[in-house]
């Protein structure tokens, strides 16, 4: 195929690349008229804005950002466009503090310096940050602190370039891994298609008495009984959010753990999630089972029957018994339902007697 002037370049698979934004094949994502803020293109230099293609979103909508941003809480975005500077969102750093101890938490303020670093994103706009954080991480089985730049911007945490070299990371995408310190590190995938670890210290972070003590609080001062319908829907839905868009299941046991019998929040809790649509939109597709649960456990539980055109005003009755095989069948010319129930009586109930449970398609 030759190229067409005006036109993008053709990709790996020989067809026409498309922009990520609104699939025009005459620009690319960075050039699109439609986009916005929610796309993110990252740079960052001292004293010269550095133009890094990077983009997060591939749709202009609120609830993507959202959901990235949920996704990406407690781990680091493998940034390898974010050259010099590990940098990070005010919301991805609250919820980050939040899990740690009295003891973390003071050592990231003591390390806080002020900076002025520009970064530039989608809207053409640029953001300084308001400081630098030394903030505590564990890579696999190796502890460390990590310096970030924090911008008032709803992103989450994006490893740099440099700090990545500094990890030794070599990247198994075929495996789903990276190693970082000589050891090999799990990659999660994020919807957006963003490899993503986790740094959280498990180890010595908020213990799991802490977590549930700070959590019953919440839930003791947020919802209570004498709310109104509105005002607990308001709270519980602020609490929905807050918990990544956890299951009604889930914050029914913590509202209970915290000492909240009221069963109006359990209703109000399924509206909730069932009107949400990033929970309906993100949410894990039920397993399918490998084999099927049997029909039927003795002879002549379940018959199925079904009905096969042979040619032009001929068929054929086909019926089954589900639980030993057997079969049986008869040909009809007509698909009156009399004669079909007729062809039953004298092909099966005859012979076998009823059954307790016919299964069939409904075909016409």
């Amino acid at each position: 195929m030759y190229p067409v002037y005006g036109t993008n370049p053709l990709d790996r698979f020989g067809k026409r690349s498309k922009c990520a934004i609104c699939q025009s094949t005459f620009h690319w994502a960075k050039d699109c008229p439609h986009k916005s803020s929610e796309q993110v293109k990252l740079t960052e230099d001292r004293t010269k804005v550095e133009e890094c293609d990077i983009t997060l979103f591939t749709k202009a909508s609120l609830s993507e950002s959202e959901v990235f941003l949920t996704e990406s809480l407690g781990t680091a975005i493998i940034d390898t466009a974010c050259v010099t500077r590990t940098v990070c969102g005010e919301k991805w750093l609250d919820s980050f503090v939040a899990d740690l101890s009295q003891s973390q938490v003071n050592q990231i303020v003591k390390s806080e310096t002020p900076s002025s670093r520009p970064f530039r994103f989608g809207d053409g706009n640029i953001v300084h940050s308001s400081r630098i954080l030394k903030l505590p991480a564990k890579i696999g089985q190796t502890k460390c602190r990590m310096e970030t730049e924090v911008v008032k911007a709803d992103i989450p945490l994006l490893r740099s370039k440099t700090s990545l070299k500094r990890a030794g990371t070599i990247l198994d995408m075929e495996n789903d891994r990276a190693v970082m310190f000589k050891q090999h590190i799990p990659l999660e995938l994020t919807s957006s298609g963003h490899y993503c670890i986790d740094i959280r210290d498990k180890d010595t972070g908020m213990n799991q008495i802490e977590i549930k003590d700070v959590v019953r609080m919440k839930m003791r001062s947020l919802v209570t009984e004498n709310m109104t319908s509105n005002e607990k829907h308001k709270a519980l839905l602020k609490l929905h959010k807050q918990f990544g868009h956890a299951s009604a299941e889930r914050l029914q046991r913590l509202l209970r753990s915290s000492g909240n019998k009221d069963k109006d929040c359990d209703t109000i809790l399924q509206q909730i999630v069932q009107e949400c649509d990033i929970c309906q939109r993100y949410s894990k597709t039920k397993p399918k089972p490998a084999v099927g649960l049997p029909l039927a456990s003795e002879y002549n539980e379940t018959v199925a029957v079904d009905l096969h055109e042979l040619e032009p005003s001929l068929w054929y009755l086909h019926i089954i018994d589900q639980f030993t095989r057997f079969r049986a069948g008869s040909i009809v010319k007509t698909k009156n339902s009399s004669v079909m129930v007729n062809s039953f009586l004298h092909t099966w109930i005859s012979v076998h007697g009823p059954p307790r449970r016919l299964y069939s398609d409904n075909g016409g």
